[in-house]
C-alpha cells in the first residue's frame, strides 16, 4: 500500500506523502520536531514563494524543480533569473519573495 497524506512518527516528525513520494503544496512536505522544514512537489524539493529548505538554525537553501540554486540570498537571486516575466509580475509571488528577506 502507497503512503499518502498526513504522517507523524515517533518523534513528532510531519511528513507528507503523495504515492510513496514526499508531496505537498500548502505547506512544507518535511517538517521536523527540531524545526527544519523542506519543500517537495511530486518527490522532487521544490519552491517558487521562498526557500525549499529551511534550518532551524535560520539558514536556507532554494531549489527549483529539483535543482540547487544556491543558500541564502544567493540562491534567491538565482531563482529571480529562473522566473518567466509572468511569474516575476505575478504580484502575490513577489509578496512572498519579499517577505522571505524581511
Amino acid at each position: 500500500m502507497k503512503k499518502n497524506g498526513l504522517h507523524i512518527d515517533d518523534s513528532g516528525n510531519k511528513c507528507w506523502f503523495k504515492d510513496d513520494k514526499f508531496h505537498r503544496c500548502d505547506g512544507p512536505a518535511i517538517d521536523t520536531a527540531d524545526g527544519c522544514k523542506q519543500w517537495y512537489v511530486d518527490g522532487i524539493k521544490h519552491r517558487l514563494d521562498g526557500p525549499a529548505v529551511e534550518w532551524s538554525d535560520g539558514s536556507t537553501a532554494w531549489f527549483k524543480d529539483g535543482d540547487f540554486l544556491g543558500n541564502d540570498d544567493k540562491g534567491l537571486w538565482r531563482l529571480w533569473d529562473l522566473l518567466t516575466n509572468e511569474q516575476r509580475n505575478n504580484i502575490n509571488l513577489l509578496m512572498r519573495l519579499l517577505k522571505v528577506q524581511k
